[in-house]
């Protein structure tokens, strides 16, 4: 008798660079290795830094190989005389079959931009959840109204990874609120992390940085959304505000070379702040540059619900934000920094030049969000999506429930081509 082999979910990534949507997965998964007793494959739309991390947790696949090179000759060959389409087709009916065979049970996709896998995996007959942390702008601007179609109308449940994704989902895309549910983005939470107390005095020599001068710390990549230009500006703002502060500002992520530092080397030596304003780029250790800021100050004109808030809360860290700049508002609130109008730079920099002035008012803040940040923990928050996936396993096998929007995001795509 052949023994029934046991269910197993897929989950994929977009891909697995060091930011957040791969990290959140990441954590997630190691949470669940460790609780659930659900074995589970990978599958990675592209590769990065952080595949090693996801292939010591469960056999994991990169579909950008997979797609490109194939794993017979005939494809390999095909590939190198430029049948892309036909490889790629190869590669799908292959995966198909492998995860058909190893009894995946359930698709988990991370973030909105999986549309394409989501269309063929949908062969599979298995339920399809779709976690989102992505809003409006980038929907619109970064993924194609065709991969958009295939996501809506390929996806049974959704989790929102904040209560202004939800909303956006269901107002700005037709999803049901029933096919929807908000759970908060997490961090694994230890307090100070591990990091020793003396790591700021290296980081402040590492930079240049004088003992007595107070540090204004902000991470992201070097894009628009994250509001890089926006920190230079409110490094400008809080120097003529308070100049005695003679503060420094560190922008933790991104690239440190090419054409767009340049100009902002161009913009800071303009403004005669070239000493004060630093792009560090990415950094594996950058909790311990956020450790060593008195304020962080979140410059996002479109973040859902930075995973970086969370590790500043973790470290103590008084916050700064928009209130139309995504979801962290949701976490600070009024009693873990300050919500400033959307852009209004002036107002953010005397927000910032009074916390730099009082340190026991950035304590008290920066506790008080340390306090609150227990509640993202990946312990409380991985238990809550665990419940969403056994009870989508335990329902039927699913009809594709198409979103009311699908026919319009298709007719837009048409438009675009």
């Amino acid at each position: 008798m052949t023994a029934i082999k046991p269910r197993k979910i897929l989950f994929i990534s977009h891909d697995a660079t060091r930011t957040g949507a791969p990290f959140l997965l990441l954590h997630f998964l190691r949470w669940f290795k460790g609780h659930a007793d659900l074995p589970f494959y990978i599958l990675l739309k592209r590769g990065g830094a952080l595949e090693p991390e996801f292939e010591a947790l469960a056999p994991t696949i990169t579909l950008s190989r997979e797609m490109s090179y194939g794993s017979g000759l005939v494809e390999r060959l095909a590939s190198i005389m430029g049948f892309n389409g036909f490889v790629k087709a190869r590669a799908q009916a292959r995966l198909k079959k492998l995860f058909a065979k190893e009894n995946i049970s359930l698709v988990y996709s991370n973030t909105a931009t999986n549309g394409e896998v989501l269309e063929w995996l949908r062969d599979l007959g298995v339920p399809i959840i779709s976690h989102i942390h992505e809003l409006e702008h980038l929907m619109r601007h970064h993924i194609s109204g065709l991969a958009l179609h295939q996501l809506f109308a390929n996806t049974d449940y959704f989790v929102a990874g904040s209560e202004i994704v939800r909303l956006n989902l269901m107002q700005n895309h037709g999803v049901a609120p029933e096919r929807v549910e908000t759970i908060y983005e997490f961090i694994p939470v230890t307090p100070n992390n591990g990091i020793h107390p003396g790591v700021q005095g290296g980081i402040r020599a590492q930079l240049g940085i004088p003992d007595n001068a107070p540090i204004v710390g902000a991470a992201g990549t070097i894009e628009w959304r994250k509001g890089y230009d926006l920190f230079i500006q409110l490094a400008q703002v809080t120097y003529k505000l308070a100049p005695e502060l003679q503060a420094h500002f560190v922008w933790v992520g991104g690239f440190h070379t090419g054409a767009v530092i340049d100009e902002i080397t161009h913009d800071i030596a303009n403004l005669g702040l070239g000493n004060a304003i630093h792009f560090i780029g990415s950094q594996t250790n950058y909790l311990e540059y956020i450790a060593s800021f008195d304020v962080f100050s979140l410059m996002s004109r479109e973040d859902p619900f930075p995973l970086v808030v969370l590790e500043a809360a973790m470290l103590n860290k008084p916050i700064l934000c928009f209130d139309k700049g995504g979801g962290a508002g949701e976490f600070v609130q009024d009693d873990s920094g300050y919500i400033v109008p959307y852009l209004d730079i002036g107002l953010m920099g005397e927000r910032l030049a009074t916390l730099l002035k009082d340190p026991g008012l950035r304590q008290r803040l920066g506790e008080r969000a340390a306090e609150k940040v227990k509640s993202y923990d990946v312990g409380v928050i991985a238990p809550q999506i665990f419940q969403v996936i056994h009870r989508i396993l335990a329902m039927p096998a699913p009809t594709v429930m198409a979103d009311t929007n699908a026919g319009t995001l298709a007719k837009q795509f048409e438009t675009q081509e």
